[in-house]
């Protein structure tokens, strides 16, 4: 698969253009958690850390759009398929050193 919708490290999404339930995943897990529900890991990583996975996954996003991939109906789950997430991987490693690229994709999918 193409996508010739190719993003450099200044295209992502921002969180107000995430599709809601992407949206409202996101402002859920970066709660704080009561006293009986699990712990909401984004809560407990470092702002830095927040904002960089923030940051991949709406890279991850304005890629998907470019291509058609992102139907907003659709659950990140769906559209998270693994010829998009192949073809995602090897779209980083065109655009930035391998080092960088294994970070990106810790950052999106290692979390």
């Amino acid at each position: 698969m193409t996508n010739s919708h190719r993003p450099h490290a200044g295209h992502a999404l921002a969180l107000e253009d995430w599709p809601e339930q992407d949206r409202e995943r996101w402002q859920a897990v970066s709660e704080p958690a009561d006293l009986i529900s699990l712990r909401n890991r984004a809560h407990d990583w470092s702002p830095a850390g927040r904002q960089l996975v923030q940051r991949c996954y709406g890279q991850w996003l304005w890629w998907l759009a470019g291509g058609g991939g992102l139907v907003h109906p659709s659950s990140s789950g769906e559209r998270a398929t693994e010829a998009l997430m192949l073809a995602y991987v090897a779209e980083i490693g065109t655009r930035v050193r391998a080092y960088s690229a294994a970070g990106m994709i810790h950052a999106f999918f290692g979390r």
